[in-house]
């Protein structure tokens, strides 16, 4: 069946994804530090507050592309493995877990900016120092969506085996101190497999099997 032309550009999101969230950080600048003082927290979230909270919406609008993005590389991972899809699935939860984790983190950015000369400066630096120590979701969803992504590739191939043995290496990484330089290498391949997706031919649809009816049994 030939894919309609929405279907076929869906895969691009993720260079959309990477083009959103490259600008977002950019224009949000460095946050302070979690052992920095009051007077320099406040003097980044209430003075720049228009930049970070144009970054937070910006990295919403990011977070947007990358599940749609998700969705693509599912189905290419699911058409090519077959069977009950496993490894497509894990992927699938391991971006969801991702976002999700992205998504709370923009929130508390948001809330600092937006809330900063309003509230306590107490306040303001307690949101600041969970907005600088925020990551636990990071490492397990960036590295389950990695991980089982590799092994779907190198195993079953629907991007080429050197993607799958780049995301293992990234997907080992994310789970080590050295997690930062996985997710700054993660953008970069987002983009090698959404031009890799959007370029490989339409994936055959996976038919359902039924069990075979026992004989005698009525048909």
């Amino acid at each position: 069946m030939e894919r309609s032309r929405w279907e076929r550009l869906a895969p691009l999101s993720g260079v959309l994804f990477v083009a959103l969230l490259v600008a977002s950080f950019v224009i949000s600048g460095e946050p302070p530090d979690s052992d920095e003082g009051i007077s320099e927290v406040l003097e980044y979230w209430r003075d720049d507050d228009s930049k970070v909270i144009a970054s937070a919406i910006l990295g919403v609008y990011a977070l947007i592309a990358f599940l749609w993005f998700l969705g693509a590389l599912r189905s290419a991972l699911r058409a090519a493995e077959g069977s009950t899809g496993r490894l497509s699935a894990t992927a699938f939860a391991g971006g969801i877990v991702l976002a999700a984790g992205a998504a709370v983190g923009l929130a508390i950015q948001y809330a600092a900016a937006e809330s900063a000369g309003d509230v306590p400066s107490q306040v303001t630096q307690t949101l600041s120092v969970l907005n600088a120590e925020y990551f636990i979701p990071f490492p397990v969803g960036l590295g389950v969506l990695l991980l089982a992504t590799a092994v779907a590739t190198i195993r079953h191939g629907p991007l080429p085996k050197w993607m799958g043995w780049i995301a293992l290496v990234l997907g080992i990484a994310a789970i080590t101190p050295a997690g930062f330089v996985a997710f700054l290498g993660f953008l970069p391949w987002v983009v090698v497999a959404s031009i890799l997706l959007y370029l490989r031919p339409p994936a055959t649809a996976i038919e359902p099997t039924t069990p075979a009816s026992s004989p005698g049994s009525p048909s």
